[in-house]
């Protein structure tokens, strides 16, 4: 099912002109917080975490997402295929 979700989503980018890109299937991003990169350790139980180096309260979930994309972006930046704006 994972697979068709895949292939359907490229299908649908592509579709659309913009650019599909996946990071790597063992890519870390679970316990990552997203203010400051630090790892974490979580269990399955635990659906909120405090980072230890910068003390942010955040969903283990919406960390997860976040850092995903800033994985992405920084992986379509090393390979020159984006640039970032500021």
């Amino acid at each position: 099912v994972m697979g068709l979700i895949t292939q359907l989503s490229k299908y649908k980018t592509e579709l659309e002109g913009k650019l599909y890109h996946e990071i790597g299937r063992l890519e870390k991003s679970t316990g990552v917080c997203s203010e400051c990169g630090q790892h974490h350790v979580l269990t399955l139980n635990d659906r909120y975490f405090t980072c230890t180096a910068c003390e942010t309260y955040q969903s283990r979930d919406l960390s997860a997402a976040k850092s995903i994309a800033k994985t992405g972006e920084l992986d379509l930046i090393a390979a020159g295929i984006v640039a970032r704006v500021t």
